[in-house]
């Protein structure tokens, strides 16, 4: 057999199992098998086959992570570039860079806590997935419209419509949240996570709490 190679030869395939639909009574079975047995001839793209080869060697060479370790890194990335604004006016209000260090390394052993203490498997990455949305989201609209997010706002948000919130939903939105969110997102989502056995990893994080 060989292949098919112009679009020519494709209609006429086209064409042919028209008239055969005709003929025999519109069986959508028989119908589906003749467009099924005709194009299994038409070669696959190599240019599609070296394109699917390529991200298959990249999904299956993942770097390996420590399940503690990814806690640390999303800890530190939610501590520094999700609060930009929370620093500049958290080193306002210290007078000295000292006590701006204690505090930092204060919040930082809190989130470490809470992302290591949570770094179970089946839930760790779902988890620092949505937190790192999340927090792209909110320093979104604390950077740009000086907004404080607690309970009374989250209850102003969740009562708007969908007129009010599309003029908030701007291009600079969207770009911040695919340098922010979406790409440290599949960041983890890319990684693979070793936990070891559940006993092991309810004693690591006790230890790092």
């Amino acid at each position: 057999r060989r292949p098919i190679k112009s679009s020519l030869q494709s209609a006429a395939i086209e064409t042919l199992i028209s008239s055969l639909d005709m003929r025999r009574g519109k069986d959508d079975v028989f119908m589906d098998n003749c467009r099924r047995r005709a194009y299994m001839r038409i070669p696959f793209c190599p240019q599609s086959a070296r394109i699917w080869k390529s991200m298959a060697a990249i999904f299956k060479k993942r770097p390996v992570i420590n399940a503690t370790a990814l806690g640390v890194l999303v800890a530190v990335y939610l501590l520094a570039a999700a609060n930009i604004t929370f620093w500049n006016k958290a080193r306002e209000g210290f007078e000295s860079g000292m006590g701006l260090a204690t505090f930092g390394i204060a919040m930082l052993a809190v989130f470490i806590g809470v992302m290591v203490g949570l770094s179970f498997r089946y839930f760790a990455k779902p988890f620092y997935i949505f937190a790192i949305l999340a927090a792209a989201g909110a320093s979104y609209f604390t950077d740009t419209f000086g907004t404080i997010i607690n309970a009374n706002m989250i209850e102003n948000v969740l009562a708007t419509n969908s007129g009010e919130m599309g003029e908030f939903l701007t291009a600079t939105f969207y770009i911040h949240m695919l340098v922010f969110g979406v790409v440290p997102s599949l960041l983890v989502m890319w990684v693979r996570v070793t936990y070891g056995s559940l006993r092991s990893r309810i004693w690591t994080n006790a230890a790092v709490l």
